[in-house]
């Protein structure tokens, strides 16, 4: 199984390549996709970035069967590039507050 988690991201957000099962082979080997930048040859799995001029759609990423250095084929999965920017992280406010915080006149400290 050759696939990309998640299998949708918006540009400059990071996923994981996956090479799952015997009959892809073993060794290094190159992914090639339009959309991603990926620092390391993948052996099993690896890390890859979306790029950040990526447009919105589906595209192919591919990698090399490769058989104890005989290459044969190659396997092809896709992956979305979403649309706009992603929600922020967290629970953060959209919009940042002004002044002190206003907790009340200590009425409830008393009883």
């Amino acid at each position: 199984m050759f696939y990309v988690s998640p299998s949708s991201a918006y540009p400059g957000q990071t996923v994981m390549v996956t090479l799952n099962g015997g009959s892809f082979g073993c060794g290094e080997r190159f992914i090639s996709s339009p959309a991603l930048i990926v620092a390391q040859p993948l052996e099993y799995q690896t890390a890859a970035t979306v790029k950040p001029d990526a447009k919105p759609g589906t595209y192919d990423v591919s990698t090399p069967r490769n058989f104890h250095g005989h290459y044969g084929g190659v396997v092809t999965t896709t992956f979305t590039v979403l649309e706009n920017t992603p929600p922020p992280a967290g629970n953060q406010v959209t919009q940042i507050p002004k002044g002190a915080a206003q907790t009340g006149g200590g009425g409830a400290a008393l009883s």
